[in-house]
């Protein structure tokens, strides 16, 4: 029976291995036909180089920005600004505050020294005493006290004014009246 793994066409010495798997070193390839050159390739000839049509310049492509975010980024900036604005008021007017804060602080601790002067200075109790017995002054009695109360506002007006202008004849009227209300 045939070897079906067995090439016919090749030579003999190819086929160094059989079944078994054992080299059989007998057979060797002699060293001229080991290395022999390989056939000359016809090499393909290289296509002729067709003129190619020149390209077209590319353009760059160009950035476009939508007028709305032009707008919305300059009403953001403006909105920064005032805030930065607001917020500069804001510390300032803080720190006028705090200054005039400060400023009553210092204004209420003089009251507080003045209020205490001025009760220490005028002492109720020997004013009293110094009333009634050096100068011979009274405490009023209960029957001599009267207090009202009036709905009427509490004003008064010092100088009245006049609708015509003083002249001599107004003068001279004035006196003679006052003279007249003195010796009535």
């Amino acid at each position: 029976m045939a070897n079906p793994r067995r090439n016919y066409d090749a030579p003999m010495y190819q086929n160094l291995v059989q079944d078994n798997l054992a080299y059989d070193m007998s057979r060797q390839i002699p060293e001229p036909q080991r290395y022999s050159t390989a056939p000359e390739l016809e090499r393909p000839r290289q296509p002729k180089k067709q003129p190619q049509p020149q390209k077209r310049a590319v353009q760059a492509p160009v950035m476009v920005v939508a007028p709305a975010a032009v707008i919305l980024f300059a009403v953001m900036v403006a909105i920064w600004i005032f805030a930065l604005q607001v917020m500069t008021r804001i510390s300032t007017q803080q720190t006028e505050i705090c200054k005039l804060e400060a400023t009553l602080s210092e204004v209420q601790e003089t009251q507080d020294d003045l209020l205490i002067a001025y009760e220490t200075a005028y002492n109720f109790a020997e004013l009293e005493d110094y009333a009634t017995n050096t100068l011979g002054m009274q405490r009023p009695r209960e029957e001599q006290s009267f207090y009202f109360a009036s709905t009427a506002s509490d004003q008064a007006v010092a100088v009245l004014e006049r609708s015509r202008p003083d002249g001599l004849v107004d003068r001279f009227s004035d006196f003679l009246a006052d003279l007249t209300s003195y010796f009535s």
